[in-house]
């Protein structure tokens, strides 16, 4: 993506784009996707923004990559950054493997959530209790970055059900101001109200 640019990585705490962001394709960040939305004042200003840039830092395209599941898959864990950051893959597959389904992706964000207290060197509680976001630095975002977790089970006993699904794949921004797809779609306004009521009951 930038062949000529020999800062497009940088380390910062770690290895991260522009020295910012630990990832180099996302859904959101669009500061560092086109250079007019870096000027907006809706955007970060706890982080400085690579001026000038000619072209995004940060794809919106995803990568794509097939794997044929085997008999001896057991699971799928599904998680953002903020999960990784805190425990390896094995360390994840080994709390899924030896724990009960029921909760287990709550297990999951508690034990990365107890070792992002431990490196901060703060008890858990303690950060439990702190005001969500980054206001002030004493935010929850000056301890961990936000988690996300899915944990999905292979049981391949269980009878495929066939059922219609939306395609729901949508890019994160476009060069126009249009509406992007997915607020044009039908699903935002009559089956999301029918998907967050199944989820009241």
């Amino acid at each position: 993506m930038h062949p000529g640019d020999d800062t497009i990585v940088m380390e910062n705490n770690g290895w991260r784009v522009k020295g910012i962001i630990m990832v180099s394709r996302s859904i959101g960040d669009a500061y560092l996707k086109r250079p007019p939305f870096s000027l907006l004042n809706s955007f970060p200003t706890y982080v400085e923004v690579p001026h000038p840039f000619e072209r995004g830092v940060v794809s919106e395209e995803p990568e794509m990559l097939t794997r044929d599941i085997a008999e001896t898959d057991k699971f799928l864990i599904f998680a953002s950054d903020g999960l990784w950051e805190l425990m390896t893959n094995d360390q994840a597959v080994q709390i899924v493997h030896k724990n009960p389904r029921n909760g287990i992706a709550k297990r999951l964000l508690t034990t990365a959530l107890v070792e992002a207290a431990r490196r901060r060197n703060v008890k858990y509680r303690a950060m439990m209790t702190t005001t969500p976001g980054k206001e002030l630095n004493v935010g929850r975002r000056t301890f961990h970055d936000d988690i996300s977790v899915i944990v999905v089970f292979l049981d391949n006993k269980t009878p495929l059900i066939k059922k219609h699904i939306h395609d729901l794949s949508y890019r994160g921004s476009t060069y126009g101001s249009q509406p992007s797809g997915f607020a044009l779609s039908a699903l935002t306004v009559a089956e999301s109200h029918s998907f967050t009521g199944d989820l009241k009951k």
